[in-house]
């Protein structure tokens, strides 16, 4: 039961590695179709170089660091852990000062399963141990 939870766990982050590896490439090479999706604007060349240059890198750098944790849980953990959770805090904060959207609350929720998923993949292969 342990062993099929934990594995439970790290497919969702294998698949949570696809989806972000989707989103970190639309917004870093074709962030327009997407901007328009979500309703964003940039003007410029300086605000949408700054709106790419930080979602891509975000999660491009996030799928990177779920792509290794895969490998390596016990290396790469804490890395994960940090980076999912300061999109969390981020994303949640904004959902209280800047309002409310379903869709970025939805991204909020999926943001926390994947701290319970790393969480669970680590303490988990531990118990099995």
């Amino acid at each position: 039961m342990i062993t099929a939870a934990r594995y439970l766990a790290l497919a969702y982050i294998a698949v949570t590695a696809l989806f972000l590896a989707y989103l970190g490439t639309t917004w870093a090479f074709f962030p327009a179709d997407h901007m328009e999706r979500l309703g964003v604007t940039a003007t410029g060349v300086p605000a949408i170089n700054t709106l790419k240059s930080i979602m891509g890198t975000t999660l491009l750098g996030a799928t990177g660091a779920c792509v290794l944790f895969l490998f390596n849980q016990e290396k790469w953990f804490q890395t994960l852990l940090l980076l999912i959770a300061v999109m969390l805090v981020v994303r949640t904060s904004s959902l209280i000062v800047d309002g409310f959207h379903p869709r970025m609350a939805l991204y909020a929720v999926l943001e926390l399963f994947i701290l319970v998923a790393v969480v669970a993949g680590v303490k988990l292969k531990n118990n099995a141990s």
